[in-house]
């Protein structure tokens, strides 16, 4: 079962030899009185950890996890009444008072059944967002998208959103691009092997976005066997970076926007909540959805991209979705795999190079 681990935790587990009876069945504690228990072999009191029993070699921290053990330990002090909010899913006046905070803990505490659920543990919040070790991104798939040639990306950060407002700007904050197609993957689900980037020391902005802005490159062939790439449609998404403090550590899937963001819908997404700006800016049809397309994208504190390396279905926040139009991003159309749109007698790794650098060049032009 793949899915998301806790950073800095362990189980330890104990392998015992099953205690039989004369007919060499597996004795049951609920069969055998309490007081028997330990003569029978039924109950073997706890080890200590330093009594060198558990082999724990397997559980040795990684880099990340050091990182937050190191930052854990300098970190200044958080009080309950500051964190309860945040693990609650909460918004801040609905835990006001000390009470209000006790009356939570209480109610949760008190619930702890034996055939209940547990509640999901938001990972978000275990350490606060340090500069040095900035943030990391990665563009994983697109859904449903709506167009019929290749697609490739760019992602950047807004604030200051440089790309947007003209080469003058770009230098100092370029785009990062995303380019490497998986060629086995559908042409209108288009998957991207970049795995994470990393973008050292971003300064922390209470509002600071992501914008991934996807472009569909048509490729055509010439009498002479040269390759022409156009680009055709765009589309484009926003995530919020940060949570009171700390980065939204977590796996996205992010509605389509038609076209590229102007300068406005960027000025807007830097003062206010980014969920809040989107939902109002659609519901003035400043912005449009590319109905039921989503792209896929996961990030992370810079420590902390381990923890999302798997992930099941599960694990996918779908939060930015419209709830009352979540059946339509289910859908995904089955559709020709994007080697078939490969022109012949190109080798894969051969056109992959020249459409990432064509790709590059054309959007640098825009």
């Amino acid at each position: 079962m793949k899915g998301r681990y806790i950073p800095c935790a362990t189980l330890l587990v104990r392998l015992v030899k099953a205690q039989v009876d004369k007919k060499l069945q597996a004795l049951q504690r609920n069969k055998v009185d309490k007081t028997e228990w330990i003569k029978r072999g039924l109950f073997q009191p706890l080890p200590n950890y330093n009594d060198k029993v558990y082999y724990s070699d397997k559980a040795r921290p990684t880099t990340g996890e050091n990182n937050l053990y190191h930052a854990m330990v300098n970190r200044s002090v958080v009080l309950v009444r500051e964190i309860v909010p945040m693990i609650a899913d909460s918004k801040e006046q609905d835990l006001r008072t000390d009470d209000e905070i006790g009356n939570w803990i209480r109610m949760k505490l008190s619930s702890l059944m034996m055939d209940v659920k547990p509640l999901s543990f938001n990972l978000t919040y275990i350490n606060r967002y340090l500069t040095s070790y900035g943030i990391k991104l990665s563009v994983d798939r697109a859904k449903n998208l709506p167009w019929a040639n290749f697609t490739l990306a760019l992602s950047s950060f807004n604030p200051p959103g440089a790309y947007y407002f003209g080469s003058a700007w770009a230098k100092y904050d370029p785009p990062v691009f995303i380019e490497s197609i998986d060629f086995s993957s559908l042409q209108k689900c288009p998957v991207w092997l970049d795995n994470f980037k990393s973008f050292p020391r971003r300064v922390y902005h209470e509002y600071l976005t992501v914008i991934v802005h996807l472009h569909e490159v048509a490729v055509s062939s010439l009498e002479t066997g040269a390759l022409t790439y156009d680009l055709k449609d765009q589309a484009w998404t926003a995530l919020q970076v940060f949570s009171k403090g700390y980065c939204n550590t977590a796996i996205y899937q992010l509605p389509l926007y038609q076209g590229a963001p102007n300068q406005d819908v960027l000025v807007a997404l830097a003062k206010e909540d980014c969920q809040s700006v989107l939902s109002d800016l659609v519901r003035r049809n400043t912005i449009l959805r590319v109905r039921g397309a989503s792209l896929f994208v996961r990030i992370a504190d810079g420590r902390r991209d381990e923890e999302l390396v798997t992930y099941s279905e599960s694990d996918v926040n779908q939060s930015y979705l419209p709830s009352e139009l979540i059946e339509l991003y289910k859908a995904e159309p089955s559709n020709m795999l994007l080697r078939e749109l490969v022109p012949a007698g190109k080798s894969i790794e051969e056109f992959k190079k020249n459409l990432s650098l064509s790709f590059r060049e054309l959007v640098s032009l825009c």
